[in-house]
């Protein structure tokens, strides 16, 4: 098990709208959901907020308080002669959030507090390449292990997992990786949920990263579009309101198995012929890398990357083609979802600006001027951590939905 260290950065979390007509539980769980992301830190800010009685506000608050969900922060500083506001606060102990990253390269796990703060970090080696029932029972073994050597530690309320693979957002089941074996609707969701003792939610790994990128950003930079670029090309998208569009089964986003501009016939690992991934995807570029020179027969990704940062000319060249397969298919993107802001992400941007370029020439010259006035090409805020925070912010807002209120304070 690798240490690795994660930043804690504010999420904003969404609040459904009320009416004249809210159970108790809504509620409250609308309480908790503003105090959660910071927009309404105090009773007089909550009433303004919601438009509710002051009678129902206090109800809810007492009833959040009554199950250790709400602790007070002090009081903030008053303007004028008015009376200081109490600051209140989501209890960070009410418990502990499991959010987990399967790709290719291994899991990596963040446990955070109810306070958005993480709390410890780590990394396993199992990925979406071994055994599925291996990889469930290590992440539930290496995570009771830690709450084992922190008596006290509060238990696991909510897990998230993204995966780099299609997942059936119904079923909780992974879907369809040829390449995966033993993958093929696989569980996911309700084996770790199993192992774990706790409600799990599954999705797609650049879903979550685009969640994570969106409530870390203004709201005026959504619709945002998430583009993964790794052994394959994920894709994650977020409405103008940062609510994470997965489609109808959680197809949405899988354009690594768009058709491609170039037309040689590359086949696939899915079956199909001439796809984005296979020429665009961090694989693609590596046996094109691979294939470029006898010397070169078996380099991994590392050594491609670092060929890309001392600028190696056959690798840049490489790296561009790719990105402009990307660039064409994003420009067919753009007509369908019209983002504010279109994300790039994965570790071949840390090792030449030449993709990010490549791609922003592209859009910005092929699209729709429409489409491309008022959009933003860019890397990840968040980098790596875009994914685990998105896992945060899903199982926040999943442990503070009305029914789990109810559940809590036994309604």
């Amino acid at each position: 098990m690798t240490e690795i260290t994660a930043e804690t950065l504010p999420a904003r979390l969404s609040s459904p709208r009320l009416s004249a007509r809210v159970s108790a539980a809504e509620s409250a769980s609308a309480l908790a959901r503003l105090i959660a992301s910071g927009r309404a830190v105090t009773r007089a800010d909550l009433v303004r907020e919601t438009g509710l009685a002051r009678s129902t506000v206090a109800a809810g608050l007492d009833a959040l308080e009554s199950v250790g969900l709400l602790a007070e922060d002090g009081y903030l500083t008053s303007a004028g002669r008015g009376r200081p506001g109490e600051r209140l606060r989501i209890d960070p102990t009410f418990g502990v959030i499991a959010a987990l990253e399967v790709d290719r390269t291994g899991t990596r796990v963040a446990l955070y507090d109810f306070g958005q703060t993480a709390i410890t970090t780590f990394v396993l080696p199992e990925s979406v390449m071994s055994d599925p029932d291996a990889l469930v029972e290590d992440v539930a073994r290496e995570i009771r292990a830690w709450l084992r050597e922190h008596d006290g530690a509060p238990e696991v309320r909510m897990a998230v997992a993204g995966i780099s693979a299609p997942v059936d957002v119904r079923r909780g089941t992974i879907v369809g990786p040829p390449v995966l074996a033993g993958w093929e609707q696989y569980p996911f969701e309700r084996r770790l949920s199993e192992a774990m003792g706790c409600p799990v939610i599954v999705r797609n790994d650049a879903d979550l990263r685009a969640l994570g990128e969106a409530r870390s950003l203004p709201p005026s930079e959504s619709p945002l579009l998430y583009v993964r670029l790794s052994v394959g090309v994920g894709a994650g998208f977020t409405d103008a309101a940062s609510e994470l569009f997965t489609g109808v089964d959680g197809a949405a986003g899988e354009i690594s198995h768009m058709k491609a501009v170039l037309r040689e016939g590359v086949a696939c690992h899915c079956g199909g012929i001439d796809h984005v991934a296979s020429y665009a995807s961090v694989a693609a570029m590596l046996e094109r890398w691979n294939a470029s020179s006898p010397a070169r027969a078996s380099e991994d990704v590392e050594q491609f990357e670092a060929a890309l940062k001392r600028r190696d000319l056959d690798a840049l060249a490489i790296a561009s083609e790719a990105a402009r397969v990307l660039g064409s298919a994003l420009v067919d993107v753009l007509l369908m979802l019209n983002p504010a802001r279109i994300v790039i992400g994965g570790s071949v941007l840390e090792a030449s600006d030449t993709v990010l370029a490549t791609i922003r020439a592209v859009v910005y010259e092929s699209g729709l001027p429409l489409a491309t006035r008022n959009l933003t090409v860019t890397t990840s805020a968040l980098g790596e951590q875009a994914g685990l925070r998105g896992g945060l912010v899903l199982a926040l807002e999943e442990s503070l939905a009305s029914v789990n209120i109810a559940r809590y304070i036994g309604l």
